[in-house]
């Protein structure tokens, strides 16, 4: 009797504990929450960051505002990623990618007709107002005045100081005893535009000069150089262009008679050119980097200062910060590329990719051995992703992405990672 009164005592606190360890297998991980305000650490340390980050955003756009003169459009409009991430990211406790996608395609949307409507139209606005001026627009002499102004601001001629002198030149420069044959052609705008409009005669030297004034030319663009040129001698007018911002969205002049001025920074802000594309890549660079260093970085010397910032740990602000970057990013580079409308540019992308396409394939000299590569190629690509899983088993790469190179740390994980134990005692 006392042996089968055990059994069943322990048979009862084994069905006991598997029920308790079911139940909060289904409630999830045990978290410590402080007892006054329910928070975990966590939770705090995501609140810490987010003060940190609101401060280093409020002296960041103060210091735009009062020493680097930037007016209040572009100050919101750059600065949107930052403040929307303050607003958004305390909301979500996750990273779903279905969220962040929809997040991302509803901002780019956001962007996209935001830049439409007010930078766009006021560049058409500069354009129309530079076509119907006479005094510019049929002066040949005021054309080329204009553009010399323009390339003075990337490239002017000026004497070399003193201290220049003793700064570049420890040795001190060779002197030029040679008289300058043609002292009023230095300056001279006239060969340029000349090498600007000979598009159809390009030789092998005159093509490297082009390479030389396509950064002051808006691309060797005539026309780009022209308006450029002039809402640059018109910045500083009291009377300036007015778009109407809602006509873009349907909304006509005598609905809402809204109108806004076009500064000058207008002018330039959407203008469509294939190069100087390097400020976007910068901006990418900059914020991985410093996203890679709070997450990876522990300061030992600064403790207070990493415990401020929350860094030595991945943090979800991150990727809703991403989120929202990355639609601005692409608005910006899409609408310095192309001055047209989203179904124009997306038809003018399908035909770049698509165009060399259809010619690789229907060349009719290789034809059957360009369209055997390419089956062999999509092939290779659905095997390989069919497949997936157990090349990442076999090469030990389970688990492995190139996030988690890049953001986390091996002993956070182990952290992170879900342990228990069960212990199950038999009684015979």
């Amino acid at each position: 009797k006392r042996v089968g009164h055990a059994r069943g005592h322990s048979r009862r606190r084994v069905l006991l504990q598997a029920a308790t360890l079911q139940e909060r297998a289904h409630a999830g991980p045990m978290v410590n929450r402080d007892p006054l305000t329910g928070w975990t650490a966590t939770e705090v340390a995501e609140l810490r960051m987010w003060f940190s980050f609101l401060t280093l955003v409020l002296v960041a756009m103060s210091f735009m505002r009062w020493v680097g003169f930037l007016d209040y459009f572009r100050l919101v409009f750059f600065c949107a990623p930052a403040w929307l991430t303050l607003i958004v990211s305390p909301f979500h406790s996750d990273r779903s990618t279905c969220k962040l996608v929809s997040y991302s395609c509803v901002l780019f949307l956001v962007f996209w007709t935001t830049v439409h409507c007010y930078p766009s139209q006021c560049r058409h606005a500069w354009g129309t107002a530079m076509v119907t001026d006479p005094s510019f627009y049929e002066s040949d002499g005021a054309i080329a005045d204009a553009i010399l102004a323009e390339k003075n601001s990337y490239f002017s001629m000026g004497e070399v100081t003193e201290r220049e002198r003793l700064m570049f030149w420890p040795k001190g420069p060779p002197k030029n005893s040679t008289e300058d044959f043609h002292p009023t052609q230095r300056d001279s705008i006239k060969a340029a535009l000349d090498i600007i409009k000979s598009e159809d005669n390009v030789t092998k030297d005159n093509l490297l000069v082009r390479k030389w004034i396509e950064s002051w030319s808006g691309g060797l663009s005539m026309s780009i150089l022209m308006l450029r040129a002039y809402c640059n001698i018109h910045q500083a007018d009291y009377e300036l262009p007015h778009v109407f911002p809602l006509r873009v969205l349907g909304v006509l002049n005598n609905q809402a008679h809204w109108t806004v001025p076009c500064p000058y920074w207008s002018c330039l802000m959407t203008e469509a050119k294939p190069n100087e594309k390097l400020p976007f890549l910068a901006v990418l660079g900059v914020v991985g980097f410093v996203n890679f260093l709070h997450a990876r970085c522990m300061c030992t010397v600064c403790t207070c200062f990493s415990w401020y910032l929350g860094a030595g740990k991945p943090r979800l602000f991150w990727w809703w910060l991403w989120a929202a970057l990355l639609p601005l990013w692409l608005v910006m580079f899409v609408k310095t590329t192309y001055d047209d409308e989203f179904l124009v540019v997306i038809n003018h992308i399908f035909h770049e990719w698509w165009d060399p396409l259809a010619d690789y394939i229907m060349d009719p000299e290789h034809s059957t051995y360009n369209r055997i590569t390419l089956l062999a190629l999509f092939a290779s690509f659905a095997v390989v992703w069919r497949y997936r899983q157990k090349i990442k088993h076999d090469m030990g790469l389970e688990g492995f992405t190139l996030l988690s190179l890049l953001a986390d740390r091996g002993e956070f994980v182990h952290e992170a990672m879900l342990t228990f134990q069960v212990c199950i005692w038999r009684v015979d």
